[in-house]
């Protein structure tokens, strides 16, 4: 019974965790200047920040992790942004600096 009230502990941990990243990250988003911004939708599974929508440029694309990242620069960013004329790839990011065996793009283009 210790493990399971131990169990429940931890996920509304991770569960308020996430709401308070999700807000954050939300109005990270609606604070933006460019509208594109704005319209993303954002969702938080475990602290990993997930990013989808679609914008007209890469640079825009980017401008929407970088805000989240702001937020908390070890945050991982899952950025699933579709850049418009691009749907048919879809272009994930994945950042993750503090992540010593990160992808490429580890440095999350800061």
């Amino acid at each position: 019974m210790i493990a399971s009230a131990s169990e429940s502990l931890e996920y509304e941990y991770v569960a308020t965790y996430d709401r308070k990243v999700h807000a954050a990250a939300s109005a990270a988003l609606a604070a933006s200047k460019y509208v594109a911004l704005r319209r993303l939708c954002c969702r938080v599974r475990e602290g990993v920040v997930e990013i989808s929508g679609t914008v007209g440029s890469f640079y825009l694309k980017q401008l929407a992790q970088a805000a989240i990242l702001q937020l908390n620069p070890a945050t991982t960013v899952l950025n699933l942004v579709e850049v418009n004329g691009e749907s048919a790839v879809l272009i994930a990011t994945e950042c993750n600096p503090a992540h010593p065996d990160g992808p490429p793009n580890a440095d999350c283009g800061r």
